[in-house]
């Protein structure tokens, strides 16, 4: 099932808002209501431990209590460098704190808006438009990676298809290499030697291309 991380450092709060966006959402996305963790690395790493993850809803003053050592805006900044179309929300009680980098973001919502029926009811258009977006685009790639994939080893592809490929598959790769501490050292040597088959593999495929021509 789709999941929606929402991260807050206050419990009352979380059960609170978590309470409301769970009801947003509906029952087709899991809503999870989570604490950050203390470290900014730890927190990225669980982020992208989370298979079928559709989209965050972040407090932004995740740092006020002490767990956490960094304010929402900056986790925000981190996870945008390795899922660029992620739908991201800021849900804040102070909305005016946020000056800079709102383009990271599609929302920086006030929580007291969330108590508002008409409000309420905008934003549940816009988390379902945006999470119903996401899953398209997960699986449109999903599709391409495994055609491509499958032409790949039968017959080969073109030039502009390679590069299809190393882009879609460095899309993947980036969910697994971010100084990841959970990963072994064995399965960390065993991808590595995947990727340099994968290299070798088309450069090979270039070499071949160039003698036929």
């Amino acid at each position: 099932m789709p999941k929606v991380l929402y991260i807050d450092d206050n419990k009352k709060s979380g059960f609170l808002y978590g309470t409301i966006l769970k009801r947003m959402f509906g029952s087709e996305i899991e809503l999870i209501s989570i604490q950050p963790e203390s470290k900014l690395k730890n927190m990225v790493t669980g982020i992208l431990a989370e298979k079928d993850l559709v989209s965050l809803i972040i407090d932004e003053r995740m740092n006020e209590t002490g767990i956490a050592e960094y304010s929402g805006m900056v986790l925000v900044g981190e996870i945008r460098k390795i899922k660029e179309k992620l739908p991201i929300y800021i849900l804040t009680s102070y909305p005016g704190d946020i000056t800079e980098n709102l383009f990271e973001v599609e929302y920086v919502i006030d929580k007291s808006d969330l108590n508002k029926p008409e409000t309420e009811k905008q934003y549940t258009s816009r988390f379902r438009r945006h999470t119903g977006q996401y899953k398209d685009i997960l699986s449109v790639r999903n599709e391409i990676y495994n055609k491509l994939l499958i032409k790949n080893i039968n017959e080969g592809l073109t030039e502009e298809e390679k590069k299809d490929f190393l882009k879609l598959d460095n899309i993947r790769s980036k969910n697994i290499y971010y100084d990841d501490p959970i990963i072994s050292k064995e399965v960390e040597k065993e991808l590595l030697n995947q990727n340099d088959k994968l290299t070798e593999l088309l450069k090979q495929i270039e070499d071949i291309e160039k003698k036929i021509k």
